[in-house]
């Protein structure tokens, strides 16, 4: 079985919740994140991929979930982190088409698997 090391953003702005429709998947959204490789940290994998993106530095904040889940013979170990953004001048560097939502409106998006498993955590706190 394969295993792939996920880490993910939960990028807060105000109360608001920052989700991005996917690349790879048609009609789906997402959290910020991807999959960690080898020799990588959760941390430093985020921190890198905020700065290529966004050519923004940001502080990553403490682990908000972790889960394990197991999708087409692949298991997923996923660790979502909080990443609250104070100046809006993100959103004229974000290329990906994106949603700003309040928690209760996530449920209203379709996620990909991976993604799925912290909009239920939000949801739950």
């Amino acid at each position: 079985m394969e295993n792939k090391k996920i880490a993910k953003a939960i990028i807060k702005f105000g109360e608001q919740y920052i989700c991005f429709q996917s690349k790879s998947l048609v009609k789906k959204w997402e959290f910020f994140g991807g999959e960690v490789q080898n020799g990588q940290t959760d941390i430093g994998f985020l921190t890198q991929k905020f700065k290529a993106e966004f050519g923004i530095s940001v502080s990553i904040g403490k682990k908000f979930c972790q889960a394990i889940f197991f999708d087409y013979g692949t298991q997923f170990d996923v660790s979502a982190y909080v990443v609250n953004i104070f100046d809006d001048s993100i959103f004229d560097v974000i290329k990906t088409p994106f949603k700003c939502l309040l928690a209760p409106e996530l449920k209203t998006l379709a996620f990909e698997n991976v993604d799925k498993v912290i909009m239920q955590k939000i949801l739950q706190n």
